[in-house]
């Protein structure tokens, strides 16, 4: 699956929960066992673990296009800014948005982690936090 903005909306979409799995009174999903909770930047997000298990090899192959940078066993991690670049250091989106969905993704099958908690963000250029990707866990 190529890196860009249409394929990354399309697996968070696919991995989301939809209207025949939500309990509407209380606007959570039916089947609690299978909601994964990822606090994102701007938003938290709850994805369906069997849809997340679904779209791994997607996700995971998404990550691999990014530079080596944000790989732990590489460049060590790097900041969130950076995630609109390819591994060919090509803009794949223009949107923080987007570069979110993926980052939350990545997140919700263990392959990207936060390197500071959310408190320390504020000390960090831009307040961004930095992310570290983890494909050997």
């Amino acid at each position: 699956m190529i890196l860009n903005t249409k394929n990354v909306k399309k697996v968070f979409m696919d991995c989301l929960f939809n209207d025949e799995e939500i309990n509407k009174d209380i606007n959570l999903p039916l089947d609690l066992t299978k909601l994964i909770k990822v606090e994102g930047i701007t938003s938290n997000f709850g994805f369906n673990l069997d849809k997340l298990n679904k779209n791994k090899k997607n996700i995971i192959d998404l990550l691999k296009q990014l530079p080596d940078t944000f790989y732990k066993n590489k460049g060590g991690g790097w900041t969130f800014l950076n995630l609109c670049l390819n591994n060919k250091n090509e803009i794949w989106t223009g949107f923080h948005l987007v570069m979110e969905q993926l980052m939350v993704l990545g997140i919700g099958i263990g392959k990207v982690k936060y390197l500071l908690n959310k408190e320390l963000w504020i000390s960090l250029p831009e307040r961004m936090p930095y992310i570290v990707i983890d494909l050997e866990n």
